[in-house]
């Protein structure tokens, strides 16, 4: 039968009894066995209102005949039964019932509040901490990484957020409430990032991205100018930029974000020699613990000027399609890369809701995380 990784958390009522009685009823109707469950976790709320209690935290694996689909109602009735009540999100709750992992099935929104792996896994210590204990060798399906090894990506030293995305005030300010609100250090962008190389305006529309940089006229120009934008943004992300080895960073850039850019300038004859100069630089650092993924977004125009209307920016904010992204047409990745770095997609494009997401992110990645005896 299939395994799934479940994740049980509660702020109210008494959360140790309630996991067990819950773990008893999800085994009652003679579908699902469980295998293990660790031990219970106390760890400080992430994100939703203030003032709230503490979380307590667990984890439980079992063996299950129900579908992912059937599954999920199943502890959606049980959350029911020991009075969960949705109101309010990030908000308190008696019991919190979460498929965290199902085999190594991947599996789109088919329902409200079902994707699995589940989005916020991978960077969610209260979650990986208890799920270690009892699946430590649980692989997540898409970036073939552990159970344990998303934990150690947490607990390495100069851990930072890279924010990809358009670059402009509105990202910088988005950024500087992040830092704010969380104590993060907030990493610029240089001010040649390809998002000002060329003629195209990530503000006004989102062309082909050879059409920013210049690809027809000046190839290996743009190369020599993503390259040492490169060096700034690894001068910017060398250790000694952190003024305390735990405090966590956040950057509007990505550096394979970077390399596209470049790499969509080149013929195939000119790429091999970009990606080792690329390599050269690049492969000191390490992936960022966390790639958060915006939606490309522009502003309104004016209707008059054809410019991006000045008032009300956050507000006005509508997505594009991420398929034209530069991020779609990477082709090859330099090999020291291994692979992409655990991701967050942002799909509201308010600002207010990447402030509340990328916020909770970091917040999450940080919390001491306390087992209970």
């Amino acid at each position: 039968m299939p395994r799934a990784l479940l994740g049980l958390g509660a702020n109210q009522g008494t959360p140790a009894e309630t996991f067990r009685a819950a773990i008893e009823a999800l085994a009652a109707d003679g579908q699902s066995r469980v295998i293990s469950q660790s031990r219970n976790y106390r760890s400080a709320p992430v994100g939703g209102p203030l003032a709230q209690a503490d979380y307590v935290n667990a984890a439980a694996l079992v063996e299950t005949s129900l579908r992912p689909e059937q599954l999920l109602t199943r502890l959606q009735q049980i959350e029911a039964q020991f009075g969960r009540v949705r109101h309010e999100r990030w908000g308190p709750r008696t019991l919190d019932l979460d498929i965290l992992l199902y085999d190594e099935l991947v599996l789109a929104q088919t329902a409200p509040d079902l994707t699995i792996p589940h989005p916020r896994l991978t960077f969610r210590r209260f979650a990986l901490q208890p799920a270690v204990e009892i699946a430590s060798g649980m692989m997540h399906p898409q970036l073939r990484w552990t159970v344990a090894e998303l934990l150690q990506n947490l607990e390495r030293a100069n851990r930072y957020l890279a924010v990809s995305g358009p670059r402009s005030v509105v990202t910088r300010h988005l950024l500087g409430q992040v830092a704010e609100r969380t104590g993060a250090m907030f990493l610029a962008a240089p001010a040649d990032y390809p998002a000002t190389i060329g003629g195209g305006s990530l503000w006004r529309d989102v062309p082909r991205p050879t059409d920013y940089y210049e690809a027809q006229s000046a190839p290996g120009r743009v190369a020599e100018r993503v390259l040492e934008c490169l060096r700034q943004c690894m001068a910017a992300l060398d250790a000694g930029h952190w003024s305390q080895p735990e405090q966590v960073a956040v950057g509007d850039f990505w550096l394979l974000e970077l390399y596209a850019w470049g790499a969509a300038a080149l013929a195939p004859a000119a790429l091999a020699e970009y990606v080792d100069r690329f390599s050269s630089i690049a492969s000191r650092h390490p992936l960022p613990t966390l790639l958060v993924m915006r939606s490309w977004l522009v502003t309104p125009r004016d209707e008059e000027t054809e410019e991006p209307a000045a008032d009300d920016l956050p507000g006005m904010l509508k997505i594009v399609s991420q398929e034209q992204s530069p991020l779609f047409h990477l082709g090859q990745t330099p090999s020291h890369t291994r692979g992409f770095a655990p991701v967050l997609w942002l799909t509201d494009p308010t600002v207010e809701s990447q402030v509340d997401e990328i916020s909770a992110a970091v917040i999450a990645m940080q919390t001491e995380v306390v087992p209970l005896t």
